[in-house]
């Protein structure tokens, strides 16, 4: 008399081993894909979807990524960027972008008329974060030394009523 099962992963038929513990499975493979099914799915359940630190994108992090913040090396570059030279993060930055209204704080340009992003513009002595601004204007008070005094002299130059030809 033959002792005939069905496997429970497969669907296939088997013959069982008379003799020794019954297994629900016709072969080591399926018992072994049965295992993995169930890791899988308990990792699946585990690591759930992200929103990105840097972006604000829905994500869904690998099971060896699970501890990380961003969705892409391009947004973990940007916030070690910000951290290491700013000491501000992400969230920081968007938090003043909407305060200036994605607009230059000095000029008033919008980035959407921009070709680069809007600069995070800091105190070169202090290290303390300013506001966001546009590279013509970044450049600008660069090139003035970040002097308020050199600045006030040049805008009394511009305003000079021999200077209006």
């Amino acid at each position: 008399m033959r002792n005939l099962q069905i496997c429970k992963f497969c669907g296939e038929e088997y013959e069982a081993n008379p003799i020794g513990r019954k297994s629900m499975y016709c072969s080591k493979q399926c018992n072994y894909d049965v295992q993995n099914k169930k890791k899988s799915e308990a990792v699946k359940r585990k690591i759930k979807k992200r929103l990105c630190e840097a972006c604000g994108q829905e994500y869904m992090p690998k099971r060896f990524e699970s501890g990380l913040k961003y969705c892409s090396r391009e947004c973990m570059g940007r916030a070690n960027n910000f951290r290491q030279k700013y000491g501000t993060t992400v969230r920081e930055y968007n938090v003043m972008f909407e305060e200036h209204a994605g607009r230059c704080a000095i000029c008033g340009v919008h980035q959407s008329q921009l070709e680069k992003a809007l600069h995070i513009d800091h105190c070169h002595e202090t290290g303390a974060v300013r506001g966001l601004l546009c590279s013509r204007c970044n450049r600008g008070i660069g090139q003035f030394k970040d002097d308020p005094e050199i600045v006030e002299r040049a805008i009394e130059f511009l305003e000079g009523e021999d200077n209006h030809g």
